[in-house]
This record gives structure tokens, C-alpha cells and sequence, in this order.
């Protein structure tokens, strides 16, 4: 079995709400560990005549308290296989996922403006999934700023979002200490559009950009880097329709460049080395799926959920 996921989600108390998710990883042979998780307390009050929405998220990953389908927590597919091929390079902000946690405060008015920052930490040398931080993973050497920011709008049932968000922090290459920190900077764009007019046919589009600057203090001098300073940049784009809630055609794009270096991606590796020394990659996937209930017109929503789905995907 490829993975496992037990989920809890909803109301705890009036005011406290939580999305923790636990996985068995069947391909990393690993115990159930702690995924996705956002614990948060929320309420609301008017603030000039309209709606106010404000609270407070306890998290394990930076953009998992989003709302939307466009950051790296979220960002679809949501159909994967830890056997497929996936690029090696990829930004701060998207890999660190269950290594840090985060408190986070966010407010939404008017149904229009989404706001939310806070700070991120690496927690203690046993990981919250009850295991020991492997050697050879980045830490990050005290806080490191997140924020968010978007503006939605509905209408006529077009529904369109704009924002951008990102992360600061100071990093110990492969937990290393004495040599100072790398220094990392993530500031993504992202976009989406759905139309919703007619549910028998819905359309969706979502994309982001992330550019990522770096400072590799550290990493040269502990000879795991050949260049002091560099940037990564990632595109991710998806095109989706749905019939009748039914059936799904989505097809994914994902490409990666940056500045090369020899030490951090050269590799001989067939599948996601680089005998260039650079980044640069580009990922296609295809998705076909299938959901027989789960629906708003189904029986048992939202209790009862089921969606089958058949990939292609292709790396170069």
C-alpha cells in the first residue's frame, strides 16, 4: 500500500476548530506520523457595517492554513504517488512541510481581504511525529517569518483570487552548526479562477510563481555549495473541468530553473540527477477521476467520500 490517511476535521469547540491528519507511508516504511495539521481558533465582529473575521492558527507547515488550492501545503494534484518521479530542486517554502511549527494570526473582511502572518520554528530534535530528525535535513536557526495576503470576489459565478505570500529564514545546512546560516528568501504570486454558473460544467484555473533568493554563507564554507549567492524560481499551472460533479479532466504544469551549482544538483542520477549542475526542470501530468459520491447531491455528504483517479505523468 502506497499510503494510509486518517483525518479529523471540524468544530472542537464554538470557537476552536482543527484539520489534523495522520499517515502511514507505505512506500518510506515509516510509522503513522503527524501530517497536515491547523488547529485554530477563529471569531467574528463587524468592522466598518461589514463582516470581520479574525483568529489564531496553530500549524506544522507554512501555507496550510490557506484557503486556497494555489500554495504549496494545497496546490494540486491532490492525486500523487511517492513512486512517481518528482523534480529534485525545489523552494524553501515548499519542502518544509511537518518540519516546523508555526503560530500564525489572520483576519478576512468583507468576504474580500485575507490577511495573515506570523513565525515559524523548527521544533525539538524529536520531530512531532514522534521520530528523530534524520542528519542531512536543513534547520532552520531560530524564527522565520510567514505572510498572506488576497483579494477574492464572486460574481455572477465567475469566482476570481489574487495574492501573494511568502517566508523568510535562516538556515543551518543539514543541521550543521559553527558556520553561520544560509539565508533564504520565498515571495510567490498566485491566481485562480473558477467558474461555478453552471455545475454541470465547472472550469478552474490556478497558477503561482515562486522566486526564492539565497545566501549560501554556510553551505560554502562547509563545501556544500560552489556559489555564495543564487535563486530558484518555480511555475505551477492547472486547467480543470468537472462534469457534473462526476467526472474530471486536469492537467498539470510545473517547470523549475535557477542558478546552477555543481555541488547542490549535480548527479548521475537517471531519474532526477543533473550532470548540468542546474535546476532546471519541467513536469507534465495528466489526470483522469472519477467520484461516484461525495457530492453536494449526494446521500451521505459530507460523510461519505470517494474519488478515483488515473495519472500520467512525465519529468524532464
Amino acid at each position: 500500500m502506497d499510503q494510509a490517511s486518517i483525518f479529523y476535521a471540524g468544530r472542537v469547540t464554538s470557537n476552536v476548530g482543527a484539520f489534523v491528519q495522520t499517515t502511514f507511508d507505505g512506500v518510506a516504511k515509516t510509522n503513522l506520523i503527524l501530517d497536515n495539521t491547523d488547529i485554530r481558533l477563529a471569531d467574528q465582529a463587524s468592522l466598518s457595517g461589514q463582516q470581520f473575521v479574525y483568529g489564531i492558527s496553530a500549524n506544522n507547515s507554512p501555507t496550510v492554513s490557506d484557503l486556497w488550492n494555489t500554495t504549496p501545503a494545497w496546490s494540486l494534484p491532490a492525486t500523487s504517488s511517492a513512486l512517481a518521479p518528482t523534480p529534485a530542486a525545489g523552494t524553501l517554502i515548499e519542502s518544509l512541510a511537518g518540519q516546523v511549527g508555526g503560530v500564525t494570526a489572520y483576519m478576512m473582511w468583507n468576504n474580500l481581504l485575507y490577511v495573515e502572518g506570523g513565525l515559524h520554528q523548527p521544533p525539538e530534535e524529536r520531530a512531532a511525529n514522534g521520530e528523530y530528525i534524520r542528519p542531512g535535513q536543513n534547520r532552520i536557526d531560530g524564527g522565520a517569518p510567514y505572510w498572506r495576503v488576497a483579494l477574492q470576489h464572486t460574481h455572477h459565478g465567475h469566482y476570481g483570487a489574487i495574492g501573494s505570500f511568502g517566508m523568510q529564514a535562516n538556515v543551518n545546512p543539514q543541521r550543521l552548526q559553527g558556520a553561520g546560516t544560509d539565508q533564504f528568501t520565498d515571495i510567490g504570486f498566485d491566481a485562480t479562477y473558477q467558474y461555478l454558473a453552471n455545475l454541470a460544467h465547472i472550469f478552474e484555473l490556478n497558477a503561482n510563481y515562486i522566486r526564492e533568493n539565497r545566501n549560501m554563507n554556510a553551505s560554502l564554507a562547509l563545501g556544500l555549495a560552489d556559489k555564495r549567492n543564487g535563486s530558484l524560481d518555480t511555475v505551477r499551472i492547472r486547467t480543470a473541468h468537472t462534469f457534473q460533479q462526476t467526472y474530471g479532466l486536469s492537467m498539470f504544469y510545473g517547470q523549475t530553473s535557477g542558478t546552477a551549482d555543481n555541488v547542490i544538483y549535480f548527479s548521475t542520477d537517471p531519474i532526477s540527477g543533473s550532470r548540468t549542475g542546474k535546476p532546471n526542470n519541467q513536469a507534465f501530468t495528466a489526470e483522469l477521476s472519477y467520484t461516484p459520491f461525495g457530492k453536494t447531491v449526494s446521500t451521505l455528504k459530507p460523510l461519505a467520500n470517494l474519488r478515483i483517479a488515473a495519472q500520467y505523468s512525465r519529468l524532464s
